[in-house]
């Protein structure tokens, strides 16, 4: 079953976002299992919600090249932020247009 995530960055900017992004290759290099993906600003940093055909595809992509990408590209808004919280569900129905 499907599952979808909701991550909030707290301390992150959209440009913290695009540095992570170019530096992992995102979005040319697209992981196995996620079929949807969005971002943008919150009250408090960045919020992205994906869906992913699984957790272990999720947790993977995180481990292999997020986390290490944050490291490179945003370390110092990693480093004065508190750790990111992530939300999991179970996804019912996923329509796009």
């Amino acid at each position: 079953m499907a599952i979808g995530i909701i991550m909030e960055f707290d301390g992150f900017t959209p440009e913290n976002y695009d540095a992570v992004s170019e530096q992992i290759g995102w979005p040319t290099n697209w992981p196995d299992g996620l079929t949807f993906h969005v971002a943008g600003p919150a009250a408090d940093g960045m919020r992205l919600v994906e869906i992913w055909d699984s957790r272990e595809q999720h947790e993977r992509w995180m481990e292999e090249m997020v986390q290490p990408g944050i490291q490179e590209a945003a370390a110092e808004a990693a480093a004065a932020a508190p750790p990111p919280r992530f939300t999991e569900f179970a996804v019912h129905a996923q329509e796009t247009r």
